[in-house]
């Protein structure tokens, strides 16, 4: 058995529930949180915050379990000292997939926002957390909770993946548009000549349409283009919506993913092992996460154009937190003006009492 291969059976770390919803009520672990970004090693670093939300049951948790193999082989963390080439990452052709809770099928597995027990260290300035989140637009998921999820996981990430199936759809830009807009709020962004948020990845699963776009990062950049280009044609809403993302990310990527098998995409015993994955899609999932990941593209996270500690952003999560658990986010375009407005006084008192 190869060394990575003992490594990822023993993964150093677990799913820690940091954020549940029930019933619309925010719960949140306070003392969970603390002892992540209140480490020794880990409160006076720089966060990177790396975390996937998808419409549920299409694979965002077997995603991250393959992106902490890569962690695991390429970067020390707070649990494990112990490295391994780049090239043997993957690991063996039969060997399950630990780490996030996931399981094929229609149920949902995970819930509200989970955070890898194990922190990432890089230098002596950088933590990486990676965060795994509740699947979008399932039966048990109110509107409600929906936007909460998706603002939410704005809001805390550095790097925000967004899984879909086939095609970027219209509603699933407004639903981003409405989660970036009350996100910066919430975090009081003044869009002082900066973009509110970092990196923003479109992750396009079976994607279909080969013959006007190639499959990968490049295909992915000029599809994501012709999406987010304003038309003549265009209404101003639909214009402003595509304006509004352009305007709210640091970088914003695509990647097109071909379909993974039909084992990988049907059977209720899957269990993870790259074996079973059609040879296009490996590569491309290889690829994907040694880009996506690699150390000289991973961005601190910023609030308010300022990069955050562990200990301070601590804090701004607790504020986060109050601030959610006392608005409403219903994406219900009739009334989101009227939200956000509220949203805003909500903030300027915010601010005030943190001052006396």
């Amino acid at each position: 058995m190869s060394a990575i291969s003992n490594i990822q059976k023993h993964l150093h770390g677990e799913a820690l529930n940091i954020i549940t919803f029930n019933d619309n009520q925010i719960n949140f672990n306070e003392e969970k949180l603390s002892q992540l970004l209140l480490h020794p090693q880990v409160k006076d670093r720089e966060i990177a915050i790396v975390s996937i939300v998808e419409a549920y049951r299409k694979g965002k948790s077997f995603f991250m379990d393959y992106c902490l193999r890569f962690m695991y082989a390429n970067f020390k963390s707070l649990n494990n000292s112990n490295l391994s080439s780049t090239s043997s990452w993957i690991g063996d052709k039969d060997e399950a997939l630990t780490g996030f809770s996931w399981r094929s099928g229609s149920i949902r597995d995970t819930t509200g926002l989970s955070f890898w027990s194990d922190i990432f260290l890089h230098d002596e300035n950088l933590a990486i957390i990676l965060v795994d989140t509740q699947g979008l637009f399932d039966p048990e998921t109110s509107t409600e909770e929906n936007a909460k999820i998706l603002t939410l996981s704005t809001l805390l990430s550095s790097s925000l993946i967004l899984n879909l199936n086939n095609v970027i759809q219209e509603d699933q830009l407004q639903y981003l548009q409405y989660a970036t807009e009350f996100a910066s709020l919430a975090s009081s962004n003044n869009h002082n000549n900066s973009k509110p948020f970092q990196r923003f990845l479109f992750l396009i699963r079976d994607w279909q349409n080969v013959d006007d776009f190639e499959f990968a990062m490049n295909g992915g950049a000029a599809y994501l283009d012709q999406i987010l280009k304003s038309k003549p044609d265009q209404s101003e809403e639909l214009k402003s919506v595509r304006e509004h993302i352009r305007e709210s990310f640091d970088e914003l990527l695509c990647c097109l993913m071909p379909y993974p098998g039909k084992k990988v995409a049907t059977s209720s015993d899957y269990d993870g092992r790259w074996s079973a994955m059609d040879e296009d899609f490996l590569n491309e999932l290889r690829l994907l996460i040694e880009n996506f990941l690699a150390v000289d593209k991973i961005v601190s996270k910023r609030v308010n154009d300022v990069r955050v500690t562990g200990s301070s952003f601590f804090e701004i999560i607790k504020d986060y937190i109050m601030t959610f658990s006392t608005s409403r986010l219903i994406p219900n375009k009739e009334n989101m003006k009227k939200q956000l407005k509220e949203k805003d006084k909500d903030n300027v008192k915010l601010r005030k009492k943190g001052r006396n």
